[in-house]
């Protein structure tokens, strides 16, 4: 009987050490903050993503945001945004006040900015291409445009 008792305590501590790893493999730099975070991505790959790195680092400064993604080309730059949920409400208000802020400091890039979480993501996946250096120019063209026409059908 003790056995017993003695083998379901050993599984159990099992199951919840084995469930408690975490194993990510996304090699790009990452600054939490709250639950989300911003990542800042190498400048090694196609296109240099420098434009999109400073533009995240503006945004995450805001209080209301907790999570940015940004990938740029040479002439556009597309951001997704995550805001806390009492700021949920003015999500449409919070990407127009962003964008002009945006492009008063990159006047020459056309700017987009959306807090859709499918477009959250699909930038996140698109970020992680390129940090892994899995994607051409041409094929970060067609993925940005692509995210872009995603972004113009939500609207």
């Amino acid at each position: 009987m003790a056995s017993k008792k003695l083998f379901f305590i050993m599984l159990g501590l099992i199951i919840i050490l084995t469930a408690c790893q975490s194993n990510e493999n996304d090699t790009r730099i990452t600054r939490k903050d709250n639950d989300e975070n911003i990542t800042k991505i190498s400048n090694n790959s196609p296109i240099s993503q420098a434009i999109a790195n400073t533009a995240k680092e503006m945004l995450q400064a805001k209080e209301e945001i907790i999570g940015v993604r940004g990938v740029n080309t040479d002439k556009d730059l597309l951001l997704a945004i995550k805001v806390t949920q009492m700021e949920q409400f003015n999500e449409q208000d919070l990407e127009n006040e962003m964008k002009k802020s945006l492009e008063k400091e990159y006047p020459n890039v056309k700017i987009d900015v959306s807090s859709d979480q499918k477009i959250f993501i699909e930038l996140d996946e698109l970020e992680k291409k390129i940090q892994e250096n899995n994607v051409s120019k041409d094929k970060l063209k067609k993925d940005f445009k692509k995210i872009q026409k995603l972004m113009k059908d939500t609207a």
